[in-house]
């Protein structure tokens, strides 16, 4: 997808995804972007998938994770 600043999104509508979600997520682009993977599989919806980081990140803007990924 293009233009979905601040995110990088991909789509994938397979029902066995290979690379993993780990793997999709460590080669998408670094930087200010939150990567996200949107995965649809046939009769069981679509899930969003991002690291706890980025997720903190959006759930909660005021806290940063420490290294430990636990809030300050």
């Amino acid at each position: 997808m293009i233009n979905t600043e601040p995110f990088n999104i991909q789509c994938k509508a397979v029902e066995r995804l290979a690379p993993g979600h780990h793997e999709i997520l460590q080669a998408m682009p670094k930087g200010r972007n939150i990567n996200i993977i949107l995965h649809k599989k046939n009769n069981r919806g679509v899930i969003v998938v991002m690291d706890l980081e980025d997720f903190l990140r959006v759930m909660l803007p005021k806290h940063t994770p420490n290294a430990d990924n636990r809030l300050k």
